[in-house]
């Protein structure tokens, strides 16, 4: 019975020590241990997840820095070696990435980073030194025979620190105290710390639930911030529409006012020339009237050259009104000649396809012939 609980405290002894660069001092740090003890026998996981995991890491700032299940940092064949398990920002040993699901070795001051650097921090939000424990550290283990040792040998001590979660206790041999009340008393302190890190992980997976259901919070109002700026980028492009087509209509009643004026005064101009004319004609009757007569014709037919200028002028400004509304209506149908052009497309290249095919086949057939000759 000696021996096994013997060999269980050598296997549970503390054999690395886990340091975080930058400690966390106030509850608006991220949530993490400052000092993380690795025991030999049990691999020590970390990770955002409240479940699977020995050590979590939950960043306040960048939830999801940290993976639900980032790396593995283990003890074998008297080394420790970390492990990335395909995590989104990676673990760093000194500054340099290393690969996923490779596991990598690590010496006494090694720094481990989990994660990257986020905005101004030149340090990762998760940087650790590692320091391993020397083997003298470690406790001793003491072989008791029976009949074998005499009760008056010289005192064997063990003075070891061990701590566990940032606090410690002390393993001293003395003459009175046999080697099996040591063991109890040691493991009723390690029952001890080990409920308060079950109370200590509980917080932190109540913790993490929480940033969850705020991520998700978070996300379901960027869905709908997403959705109302669509609707309102479609509500801006119908108004854009609209106004435009309001523009293109109050333009062309201006210039049709325009026209309409210009026409009018030019018609009252030749009304007035006409009504001379006639009271020039009635009032002279003589020869010199009658070439005066002539050179007013010249004039009317002069004026009358002009009013059919401006009716030119208003016919191609009525046709230039008349492409723009085409315009109009082209842009309305613009998404559907588009699709009838993507078809139509489509169409003629099945049909150059096949005449290629057909071509090739006559090809075919015009070699053929021609070796038959």
């Amino acid at each position: 019975m000696n021996k096994q609980k013997e060999e269980q405290l050598d296997n549970n002894c503390i054999r690395g020590l886990l340091r975080k660069v930058n400690p966390v001092v106030n509850k608006d740090g991220p949530l993490c241990p400052n000092s993380i003890y690795l025991a030999g026998n049990k691999p020590c996981v970390f990770g955002r997840a409240s479940t699977g995991v020995t050590t979590q890491l939950v960043s306040r700032r960048t939830p999801l820095m940290i993976s639900r299940k980032h790396a593995t940092l283990g003890f074998r064949d008297g080394h420790f070696l970390i492990t990335d398990h395909d995590s989104l920002n990676g673990v760093f040993v000194n500054g340099v990435r290393i690969e996923s699901n490779d596991p990598y070795p690590i010496v006494s001051g090694d720094k481990i980073a989990f994660g990257i650097a986020v905005g101004n921090d030149r340090d990762p939000e998760f940087e650790y030194i590692f320091h391993q424990m020397p083997q003298e550290y470690t406790l001793k283990r003491q072989r008791v025979s029976d009949g074998e040792e005499n009760h008056n040998e010289k005192k064997q001590k063990c003075d070891t620190n061990v701590c566990v979660q940032g606090e410690s206790f002390s393993i001293e041999s003395h003459n009175d105290t046999s080697f099996e009340e040591r063991i109890r008393i040691q493991e009723n302190k390690i029952s001890e710390l080990t409920e308060q890190l079950a109370s200590k992980e509980q917080a932190h997976s109540d913790l993490t639930l929480t940033l969850e259901k705020k991520e998700q919070d978070l996300l379901a109002k960027l869905v709908v911030q997403r959705e109302e700026l669509e609707a309102e980028k479609h509500e801006a492009e119908r108004n854009l529409q609209s106004l435009l087509e309001q523009q293109l209509l109050e333009k062309e009643k201006v210039l049709k006012a325009n026209f309409e004026e210009k026409i009018k005064s030019v018609e009252d101009e030749r009304d007035l020339v006409e009504q001379n004319l006639q009271k020039e004609l009635a009032s002279k009757l003589t020869e010199r009237d009658e070439a005066y007569r002539e050179e007013l014709e010249k004039q009317k037919d002069t004026l009358n050259k002009i009013l059919n200028e401006m009716e030119i002028e208003r016919e191609n400004r009525e046709l230039e009104m008349s492409k723009n509304q085409e315009l109009l209506n082209s842009l309305k149908s613009m998404k559907e000649n588009e699709e009838h052009l993507g078809s139509c497309l489509e169409e003629l290249k099945r049909q150059i396809q096949h005449k290629d095919e057909e071509l090739l086949k006559q090809e075919e057939i015009t070699k053929k012939s021609r070796r038959g000759w």
